[in-house]
C-alpha cells in the first residue's frame, strides 16, 4: 500500500544567538514526515520553536535535532500509548546563516522507525 507523507512549512528565519560569536543566526527549516499512529500537532510545534528555540543561544547543528526531539516526544507520549505512536519517518532540512559570517550551514537529519515483532 501507499504511505502518506506530510510536508510541514516551519517558520522561516528562526532567530537564535550563536554561542560562539553571540551574534544573531537565522535558520529556515523544512520537514517532511510519515506519521505513526498520531500526527505532529503543527500549532504545538510552532509554539515549541517560539518558546524553546527562538532567541536562545544554540548552535546551528542543534536546531533540527531539538525539533526532531519534540516531534518524537510529543507523539510517543500521547494517550492511549502505542508502540506505533511516533512518526515512522522524519526528514528535516535546515539552512542557517549568521550575521557577519562568510559561510552558511545546511543540515539534513533523517529519523526512521521500524518495529519488528519478536517471535
Amino acid at each position: 500500500g501507499w504511505v502518506l507523507e506530510i510536508a510541514v512549512k516551519i517558520k522561516k528565519n528562526i532567530r537564535t544567538r550563536c554561542p560562539h560569536t553571540f551574534k544573531e543566526d537565522r535558520t529556515n527549516i523544512e520537514m517532511i514526515y510519515t506519521p505513526g499512529k498520531y500526527e505532529i500537532d503543527e500549532e504545538e510545534l510552532v509554539k515549541y520553536i517560539q518558546e524553546n528555540i527562538e532567541g536562545e543561544e544554540i548552535t546551528m547543528e542543534m536546531i533540527p535535532l531539538k525539533i526532531l526531539e519534540f516531534c518524537i516526544e510529543s507523539t510517543s507520549m500521547r494517550k492511549p500509548p502505542s508502540r506505533y505512536a511516533s512518526p515512522r519517518e522524519v526528514r528535516l532540512k535546515s539552512f542557517s546563516y549568521g550575521k557577519g559570517k562568510s559561510w552558511s550551514m545546511e543540515i539534513e537529519v533523517i529519523f526512521k522507525r521500524r518495529i519488528k515483532e519478536r517471535i
